[in-house]
């Protein structure tokens, strides 16, 4: 997975959420297995946007475009496993960080619990020089500790 394709994501999944709820269900199962097999990801994606014809067209472009970008590999065919991960940028990083509260919802959280949140788990590591951030703003808490608090 290089740079590029992480800022890219960035930028498609805060257009169109649903690769986001896509990546985000192969996070969950991915910190527990080392594959995922597709039905399991189309029935999480059913709870979410409900089962019709339209999503499995969809699913099947986001699957591609996944592959495509080294998030994932496919092992064979309807088993998926984490792609590659190499080092990356700290700008990259902070972007692929930006699109998870851009699109989590959450308004605060530890930096030492960011490694924890699914859709994270596809960068190696989170750590970056948390105080020349371009897009994201930290704060410590009551506590001394490190917190991302919001978009710049």
């Amino acid at each position: 997975m290089e740079e590029k394709n992480v800022i890219t994501m960035s930028l498609i999944c805060i257009r169109y959420p649903f690769i986001f709820d896509t990546l985000t269900a192969f996070g969950k199962l991915f910190n527990v297995q080392d594959s995922v097999n597709r039905q399991y990801i189309t029935q999480t994606l059913v709870s979410i946007y409900g089962s019709n014809r339209t999503l499995d067209i969809a699913l099947d472009a986001v699957l591609r475009m996944l592959v495509d970008s080294g998030f994932i590999i496919r092992v064979k065919q309807g088993l998926f496993a984490k792609g590659s991960m190499p080092q990356i940028c700290d700008f990259a990083k902070e972007a692929w960080i930006s699109t998870f509260f851009e699109l989590n919802g959450k308004k605060s959280l530890p930096v030492s619990e960011l490694k924890y949140e699914p859709v994270l788990s596809f960068l190696i590591d989170t750590e970056i020089d948390w105080k020349n951030t371009k897009i994201l703003e930290t704060m410590e808490d009551y506590s001394n500790q490190l917190v991302v608090s919001k978009l710049k």
